[in-house]
């Protein structure tokens, strides 16, 4: 169930996929290139605003789909503006566009089966040269204290060089 509305936004792409088959390993399937969405703008139910999004870029150095490694050149949020507020039972509007969770029906009892060991499964792997957030705003709004408060962020700007999820390796962050 899709619990937003999108009153705009389009994607543009230009992306390979590769293929490739060898004698004596894995095979590998491979994409690459450039997405790019823009004019995104997404509202909640009541038509209130959550996002507006002029221009999100991501470029694909490598993304290696058997292998769950994903290589990012860059990932760019142009003037991306948010609006968060809490309400007053203490909900942030946007848990709002998040799918409940249906709870796993209970599974009729029978005799045990016996846990097969097997290998792990290697973790995703993503790394970003650049993720960048250029001229944001954040605009926030809390009705659920005594005096409601409103805040907003006009200028922000965020850097984040040599993103990785591979475990000891250095990330420098900039903000301002």
């Amino acid at each position: 169930e899709i619990n937003f509305k999108m009153p705009s936004g389009s994607l543009d792409t230009k992306l390979s996929l590769y293929f490739t088959q060898f004698r004596d390993k894995t095979p590998t399937l491979i994409l690459r290139g450039m997405l790019t969405l823009n004019n995104l703008s997404v509202h909640d139910m009541d038509s209130a605003p959550l996002i507006d999004m002029p221009m999100f870029t991501i470029s694909i150095d490598s993304a290696d789909i058997f292998a769950k490694r994903i290589v990012f050149k860059s990932i760019l949020l142009q003037s991306p503006d948010l609006f968060v507020s809490r309400e007053k039972t203490g909900r942030l509007n946007l848990q709002s566009v998040i799918p409940k969770q249906e709870p796993p029906p209970a599974a009729e009892k029978g005799p045990p089966e016996q846990a097969k060991p097997s290998a792990p499964e290697p973790a995703l792997q993503i790394e970003a040269a650049e993720l960048r957030v250029a001229d944001g705003k954040v605009t926030f709004h809390d009705d659920a204290t005594e005096k409601p408060f409103r805040a907003s962020l006009p200028t922000l700007n965020v850097v984040v060089n040599h993103f990785s999820t591979v475990p000891n390796q250095a990330t420098s962050i900039e903000v301002s």
